[in-house]
């Protein structure tokens, strides 16, 4: 299913950027189909995966760092302007829960 279209376009109307998505997601349907064919008649089993144990502590430190200033950022309609915000709320997150490392326990990596 197609959940959301998001376009400047200029070009075409929403209308015939929507027809030109549907047409194309309607004609991948059959190679999806025989993907979900070949993979069954070759025994392919889906990766047995879970998801890692979500680390509390540290979303809790990055909620209470950046919160704030992410509901700020969002006030920036100029989409550029308002990455380079959230970039920049990132890397000061960053840098400074890793630096509270000894303390808190995360690395950089987390």
């Amino acid at each position: 299913a197609v959940l959301m279209v998001e376009s400047e376009a200029d070009e075409m109307t929403e209308d015939e950027m929507l027809g030109a998505v549907l047409f194309a997601h309607t004609s991948f349907q059959s190679a999806i189909t025989a993907i979900s064919e070949w993979t069954a008649e070759l025994g392919v089993q889906a990766w047995d995966w879970t998801a890692p144990e979500q680390n509390k502590p540290l979303y809790e430190a990055v909620k209470a760092e950046t919160a704030a200033a992410i509901g700020e950022a969002y006030t920036i309609s100029d989409k550029m302007a308002r990455y380079g915000k959230l970039d920049e709320i990132k890397a000061a997150a960053v840098a400074k829960l890793a630096a509270a490392e000894g303390e808190e326990g995360f690395t950089a990596d987390e």
